[in-house]
Protein backbone atom coordinates (compact mmCIF):
# COMPACT_ATOMS: atom_id res chain seq x y z
CA UNK A 1 0.00 0.00 0.00
CA UNK A 2 1.28 3.62 -0.52
CA UNK A 3 1.51 6.25 2.02
CA UNK A 4 -2.11 7.70 1.04
CA UNK A 5 -3.79 4.00 1.34
CA UNK A 6 -2.17 3.41 4.56
CA UNK A 7 -3.58 6.54 5.93
CA UNK A 8 -7.17 5.75 4.88
CA UNK A 9 -7.21 2.40 6.61
CA UNK A 10 -5.65 4.49 9.46
CA UNK A 11 -8.13 6.79 9.49
CA UNK A 12 -11.08 3.87 9.66
CA UNK A 13 -10.03 3.67 13.40
CA UNK A 14 -11.45 6.61 15.81
CA UNK A 15 -10.28 7.38 19.77
CA UNK A 16 -11.25 5.08 22.35
CA UNK A 17 -11.15 1.60 20.10
CA UNK A 18 -14.07 2.62 17.88
CA UNK A 19 -13.50 1.53 13.94
CA UNK A 20 -15.32 3.07 11.52
CA UNK A 21 -17.23 -0.13 9.83
CA UNK A 22 -18.50 2.15 6.58
CA UNK A 23 -15.31 2.59 5.30
CA UNK A 24 -13.50 0.11 6.57
CA UNK A 25 -15.51 -1.92 4.02
CA UNK A 26 -14.85 0.03 1.30
CA UNK A 27 -10.90 0.00 2.45
CA UNK A 28 -11.29 -4.07 2.59
CA UNK A 29 -12.77 -4.34 -0.60
CA UNK A 30 -10.29 -1.87 -2.21
CA UNK A 31 -7.17 -3.71 -0.76
CA UNK A 32 -8.41 -7.32 -1.80
CA UNK A 33 -8.86 -6.01 -5.53
CA UNK A 34 -5.60 -4.79 -5.19
CA UNK A 35 -3.85 -8.24 -4.61
CA UNK A 36 -6.66 -9.74 -7.22
CA UNK A 37 -9.62 -8.69 -9.27
CA UNK A 38 -10.92 -12.27 -8.00
CA UNK A 39 -10.42 -12.14 -4.40
CA UNK A 40 -13.18 -13.19 -2.29
CA UNK A 41 -13.79 -12.72 1.41
CA UNK A 42 -16.20 -13.97 3.63
CA UNK A 43 -15.64 -11.97 6.57
CA UNK A 44 -12.67 -9.80 8.16
CA UNK A 45 -11.54 -8.19 11.50
CA UNK A 46 -9.86 -4.46 12.21
CA UNK A 47 -8.08 -4.53 15.43
CA UNK A 48 -5.26 -2.19 16.95
CA UNK A 49 -3.46 -4.17 19.61
CA UNK A 50 -7.05 -6.13 20.76
CA UNK A 51 -6.67 -9.26 19.19
CA UNK A 52 -3.89 -10.65 21.49
CA UNK A 53 -6.51 -12.85 23.14
CA UNK A 54 -6.60 -15.05 20.62
CA UNK A 55 -4.29 -14.34 18.04
CA UNK A 56 -0.98 -14.16 20.09
CA UNK A 57 -1.35 -18.21 20.71
CA UNK A 58 -0.83 -20.78 17.71
CA UNK A 59 -4.08 -21.59 15.90
CA UNK A 60 -5.56 -22.44 12.38
CA UNK A 61 -7.84 -19.75 11.25
CA UNK A 62 -9.47 -22.53 9.38
CA UNK A 63 -9.48 -26.67 10.63
CA UNK A 64 -9.47 -28.77 7.97
CA UNK A 65 -10.86 -32.36 8.30
CA UNK A 66 -10.26 -33.73 5.19
CA UNK A 67 -6.97 -35.14 5.13
CA UNK A 68 -6.83 -35.81 1.63
CA UNK A 69 -7.53 -32.16 -0.01
CA UNK A 70 -5.35 -29.35 0.44
CA UNK A 71 -8.51 -26.35 -0.18
CA UNK A 72 -7.04 -23.14 -1.65
CA UNK A 73 -8.52 -20.80 0.88
CA UNK A 74 -6.77 -17.80 2.47
CA UNK A 75 -6.03 -15.46 4.85
CA UNK A 76 -5.15 -12.11 3.43
CA UNK A 77 -3.31 -10.04 6.18
CA UNK A 78 -3.41 -6.04 5.50
CA UNK A 79 -0.73 -3.84 8.42
CA UNK A 80 -0.91 -0.57 9.37
CA UNK A 81 2.06 -0.52 11.67
CA UNK A 82 4.81 -2.12 12.74
CA UNK A 83 4.42 -6.09 13.64
CA UNK A 84 5.52 -9.26 13.84
CA UNK A 85 4.18 -12.32 12.74
CA UNK A 86 5.58 -16.58 13.33
CA UNK A 87 4.39 -18.64 11.44
CA UNK A 88 5.10 -22.26 10.30
CA UNK A 89 5.72 -23.00 6.89
CA UNK A 90 4.24 -25.76 4.95
CA UNK A 91 1.89 -26.72 7.81
CA UNK A 92 -1.19 -26.34 6.39
CA UNK A 93 -0.72 -29.60 4.16
CA UNK A 94 0.05 -31.52 7.48
CA UNK A 95 -3.51 -30.63 9.48
CA UNK A 96 -3.16 -33.55 11.73
CA UNK A 97 0.52 -34.23 12.49
CA UNK A 98 2.23 -36.70 14.83
CA UNK A 99 2.86 -35.17 18.40
CA UNK A 100 6.51 -36.04 16.91
CA UNK A 101 6.03 -34.16 13.80
CA UNK A 102 4.44 -31.34 15.61
CA UNK A 103 7.72 -30.95 17.76
CA UNK A 104 9.88 -31.00 14.72
CA UNK A 105 8.59 -27.98 12.90
CA UNK A 106 10.14 -24.81 12.67
CA UNK A 107 8.69 -21.33 12.94
CA UNK A 108 9.98 -18.19 11.09
CA UNK A 109 9.11 -14.73 12.21
CA UNK A 110 7.53 -12.27 9.47
CA UNK A 111 8.49 -8.57 10.34
CA UNK A 112 5.80 -6.92 8.92
CA UNK A 113 6.09 -2.32 7.92
CA UNK A 114 3.48 0.02 7.60
CA UNK A 115 1.45 -0.87 4.01
CA UNK A 116 2.69 -4.66 4.11
CA UNK A 117 -0.02 -7.60 2.86
CA UNK A 118 0.69 -11.08 4.26
CA UNK A 119 -1.10 -13.80 2.33
CA UNK A 120 -0.80 -17.62 3.54
CA UNK A 121 -3.19 -20.37 4.05
CA UNK A 122 -6.10 -20.28 6.11
CA UNK A 123 -5.02 -23.94 7.58
CA UNK A 124 -1.62 -22.66 8.31
CA UNK A 125 0.08 -22.35 12.08
CA UNK A 126 0.17 -18.76 12.88
CA UNK A 127 0.62 -16.44 15.85
CA UNK A 128 1.12 -13.08 16.61
CA UNK A 129 3.79 -11.46 18.73
CA UNK A 130 2.51 -9.46 21.34
CA UNK A 131 5.27 -9.91 24.16
CA UNK A 132 7.50 -7.39 22.32
CA UNK A 133 6.14 -3.79 21.64
CA UNK A 134 7.06 -2.69 18.16
CA UNK A 135 4.85 1.01 18.11
CA UNK A 136 2.09 2.24 20.45
CA UNK A 137 -0.57 1.01 17.61
CA UNK A 138 -0.90 -2.54 16.13
CA UNK A 139 -3.57 -1.84 13.47
CA UNK A 140 -3.98 -4.82 11.28
CA UNK A 141 -6.67 -5.95 8.83
CA UNK A 142 -7.61 -9.60 9.12
CA UNK A 143 -9.72 -10.91 5.92
CA UNK A 144 -10.28 -14.22 6.73
CA UNK A 145 -11.97 -17.17 4.33
CA UNK A 146 -10.60 -14.99 0.61
CA UNK A 147 -10.45 -17.23 -2.40
CA UNK A 148 -9.68 -16.55 -5.94
CA UNK A 149 -10.88 -16.84 -9.32
CA UNK A 150 -13.47 -20.39 -9.32
CA UNK A 151 -12.68 -21.45 -5.82
CA UNK A 152 -15.54 -21.67 -4.05
CA UNK A 153 -15.89 -23.15 -0.37
CA UNK A 154 -18.91 -21.42 0.56
CA UNK A 155 -20.74 -24.87 1.17
CA UNK A 156 -17.35 -26.42 2.63
CA UNK A 157 -16.84 -24.06 5.43
CA UNK A 158 -19.21 -23.68 8.46
CA UNK A 159 -18.40 -21.15 10.84
CA UNK A 160 -18.15 -20.64 14.77
CA UNK A 161 -19.46 -17.07 16.00
CA UNK A 162 -18.97 -16.33 19.68
CA UNK A 163 -22.58 -16.87 20.96
CA UNK A 164 -24.04 -18.36 23.96
CA UNK A 165 -21.57 -20.23 25.51
CA UNK A 166 -18.55 -18.51 24.22
CA UNK A 167 -19.73 -15.03 25.53
CA UNK A 168 -20.31 -16.82 29.15
CA UNK A 169 -17.01 -18.24 29.14
CA UNK A 170 -14.93 -15.57 27.43
CA UNK A 171 -11.28 -15.74 29.08
CA UNK A 172 -10.26 -12.93 27.07
CA UNK A 173 -8.08 -10.87 29.55
CA UNK A 174 -6.69 -13.76 31.18
CA UNK A 175 -5.47 -15.13 27.62
CA UNK A 176 -4.41 -11.64 26.77
CA UNK A 177 -1.90 -11.64 29.87
CA UNK A 178 -0.52 -15.22 28.71
CA UNK A 179 -0.44 -13.56 25.36
CA UNK A 180 2.04 -10.87 25.96
CA UNK A 181 4.22 -12.45 29.03
CA UNK A 182 7.09 -14.53 27.95
CA UNK A 183 7.13 -16.07 31.38
CA UNK A 184 3.55 -18.23 30.85
CA UNK A 185 4.88 -18.98 27.03
CA UNK A 186 4.36 -22.60 27.96
CA UNK A 187 0.65 -22.14 27.76
CA UNK A 188 1.19 -21.26 24.27
CA UNK A 189 3.32 -25.09 23.57
CA UNK A 190 -0.07 -27.15 24.89
CA UNK A 191 -2.07 -24.64 23.06
CA UNK A 192 0.63 -25.43 19.98
CA UNK A 193 0.03 -29.51 20.27
CA UNK A 194 -3.60 -29.44 19.84
CA UNK A 195 -3.72 -27.08 16.70
CA UNK A 196 -0.92 -29.47 15.34
CA UNK A 197 -2.24 -32.68 15.74
CA UNK A 198 -5.47 -31.45 14.23
CA UNK A 199 -8.12 -30.16 16.90
CA UNK A 200 -8.87 -33.12 18.37
CA UNK A 201 -9.63 -34.55 14.33
CA UNK A 202 -10.10 -38.07 15.73
CA UNK A 203 -13.65 -37.15 17.25
CA UNK A 204 -14.21 -35.15 13.74
CA UNK A 205 -16.57 -32.80 14.67
CA UNK A 206 -18.18 -32.46 11.11
CA UNK A 207 -18.71 -36.25 11.03
CA UNK A 208 -21.71 -36.82 9.02
CA UNK A 209 -22.08 -33.54 7.78
CA UNK A 210 -21.19 -31.60 4.54
CA UNK A 211 -19.47 -29.81 5.70
CA UNK A 212 -15.31 -30.40 5.99
CA UNK A 213 -13.97 -27.26 7.02
CA UNK A 214 -14.11 -24.93 10.80
CA UNK A 215 -13.55 -21.19 10.36
CA UNK A 216 -12.90 -20.15 14.45
CA UNK A 217 -13.72 -16.58 15.70
CA UNK A 218 -12.37 -17.19 18.95
CA UNK A 219 -13.57 -14.97 21.69
CA UNK A 220 -14.54 -11.94 19.72
CA UNK A 221 -18.13 -11.26 18.63
CA UNK A 222 -19.57 -9.79 15.21
CA UNK A 223 -20.49 -6.70 14.26
CA UNK A 224 -24.18 -6.91 13.92
CA UNK A 225 -25.47 -3.43 14.25
CA UNK A 226 -26.69 -1.23 11.69
CA UNK A 227 -24.67 1.63 13.45
CA UNK A 228 -21.25 3.55 11.28
CA UNK A 229 -19.12 3.25 14.48
CA UNK A 230 -18.31 0.42 16.62
CA UNK A 231 -15.74 -1.06 18.64
CA UNK A 232 -13.16 -2.73 16.80
CA UNK A 233 -11.75 -6.24 16.64
CA UNK A 234 -15.26 -7.40 15.70
CA UNK A 235 -16.04 -9.93 12.91
CA UNK A 236 -17.68 -8.31 9.87
CA UNK A 237 -19.64 -10.67 7.72
CA UNK A 238 -19.11 -10.11 4.29
CA UNK A 239 -21.23 -12.93 2.62
CA UNK A 240 -24.21 -13.37 3.67
CA UNK A 241 -24.36 -16.81 2.43
CA UNK A 242 -22.24 -18.22 5.04
CA UNK A 243 -23.38 -21.02 7.24
CA UNK A 244 -22.42 -21.18 11.48
CA UNK A 245 -22.69 -23.83 13.60
CA UNK A 246 -26.18 -23.21 15.43
CA UNK A 247 -25.94 -22.42 19.14
CA UNK A 248 -27.49 -25.60 20.30
CA UNK A 249 -23.91 -27.57 19.29
CA UNK A 250 -21.89 -24.55 19.10
CA UNK A 251 -20.77 -26.01 22.74
CA UNK A 252 -20.42 -29.75 21.29
CA UNK A 253 -18.03 -28.23 19.01
CA UNK A 254 -16.27 -26.32 21.15
CA UNK A 255 -15.51 -28.76 23.20
CA UNK A 256 -14.37 -31.09 20.61
CA UNK A 257 -11.40 -29.05 18.56
CA UNK A 258 -10.65 -27.49 22.02
CA UNK A 259 -11.11 -28.56 25.60
CA UNK A 260 -11.14 -32.64 24.78
CA UNK A 261 -8.15 -32.95 23.16
CA UNK A 262 -6.26 -30.32 25.55
CA UNK A 263 -8.07 -32.50 28.26
CA UNK A 264 -6.45 -35.59 26.69
CA UNK A 265 -3.18 -34.25 26.17
CA UNK A 266 -2.75 -33.04 30.03
CA UNK A 267 -4.15 -36.19 31.43
CA UNK A 268 -1.90 -38.40 28.94
CA UNK A 269 1.13 -36.42 30.30
CA UNK A 270 0.47 -37.48 34.01
CA UNK A 271 -0.39 -40.86 33.62
CA UNK A 272 3.46 -40.86 31.53
CA UNK A 273 4.89 -38.97 34.61
CA UNK A 274 3.14 -41.65 36.67
CA UNK A 275 4.72 -44.68 34.94
CA UNK A 276 7.94 -43.11 35.15
CA UNK A 277 7.79 -43.17 38.69
CA UNK A 278 6.55 -45.78 38.84
CA UNK A 279 9.09 -47.56 37.23
CA UNK A 280 12.19 -45.13 39.29
CA UNK A 281 10.94 -46.66 41.97
CA UNK A 282 10.63 -50.46 40.85
CA UNK A 283 14.55 -49.92 39.83
CA UNK A 284 15.22 -48.57 43.29
CA UNK A 285 13.91 -51.62 45.19
CA UNK A 286 15.51 -54.17 42.89
CA UNK A 287 18.88 -52.17 43.30
CA UNK A 288 18.60 -52.65 46.65
CA UNK A 289 17.79 -56.31 46.47
CA UNK A 290 21.13 -56.86 44.17
CA UNK A 291 22.80 -55.58 47.06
Amino acid sequence: MNKSEIENGRHCFKENGVLDYESMDNFVKQSLFKVSPDAKAMKYRASDNSNSSDAGHFHRDVCNYNLEHIPNIYTVLFYLDDAEMEVVPESHKYPAMSLLEGLRQKSVVCKMKPGDALIFNSCTLHKGRFAKSLSKHRRLIQVFDTTFGSNDYTDKVVHLPCVGMCKKHNFSKLSNFVAKTKILGFMNKITYINTSTGYGIKYNPLKNTKYTMISQEAGASRYLSDRKYDRNNLYRVLDKKINDVDEKHWYDIHNIIHERSIKEFIMNIYVFILILIILMRLYKINAKLMN
